[in-house]
């Protein structure tokens, strides 16, 4: 099934989306709440579930990692609670030589472990693939231009058992690459015109 992720507000360390099906119907709601040296607190309602996500400050440098098989160095961090199970999700690095590397999202939740893997292709913007272990289960879309710095992502669940664990992985894109806790008025449109090489990315994606 299709969806949105659409942010509709944001203001001083807070931003608001809904979840809308493909009728454009609220399916969900997620709010987001932090202030500058404290730690953003997320609660996401979505598929009659209450999930909490509470940002983690450089879990590796607190000895605060327990998937140091997956990354000595977890980045943009949040603990996860609430309906769905605990885990995690974070940012981890892969090397595929000496001189290369890329970032891939994972979450580690219920015994599981999630990989999403993102390409992009210019002005089509960029396209992710959401994997739990082997199975793909989601894919997003997030257009290339931004305009008064109001996001959006586009989900469709292949598996609709783990809806609500693609939106968490949706609303992470954004906490990880966007949010900013300190409020700054925006007005215009900004793009990012990026085009991914990798082949290995490219085939997980495609």
């Amino acid at each position: 099934m299709n969806y949105t992720i659409q942010q509709v507000s944001k203001e001083f360390g807070k931003a608001h989306f809904q979840v809308l099906d493909a009728n454009g119907f609220p399916v969900g709601e997620i709010d987001i709440e932090g202030k500058p040296l404290t730690r953003a607190a997320v609660t996401v309602n979505v598929a009659d579930k209450q999930i909490q996500m509470l940002q983690i400050f450089d879990p590796a440098a607190l000895g605060d990692n327990p998937y140091p098989e997956l990354t000595k160095r977890p980045l943009d961090t949040f603990e996860i609670s609430g309906d769905i199970g605990e885990g995690r999700i974070f940012r981890r690095s892969i090397k595929v030589s000496l001189l290369a590397s890329f970032s891939i999202q994972t979450m580690c939740l219920g015994g599981a472990v999630y990989d999403t893997y993102k390409a992009h292709f210019g002005t089509d913007g960029t396209k992710a693939a959401v994997y739990r272990g082997d199975v793909r289960i989601a894919n997003m879309h997030k257009d290339y231009k931004v305009t008064n710095d109001v996001h959006s992502f586009a989900l469709e669940t292949i598996d609709e058992n783990y809806f609500a664990d693609a939106v968490i992985v949706g609303i992470h894109w954004y906490l990880s690459g966007y949010y900013i806790k300190d409020y700054q008025e925006v007005k215009g449109s900004s793009a990012s015109i990026m085009t991914t090489k990798n082949k290995f990315i490219l085939d997980k994606v495609k």
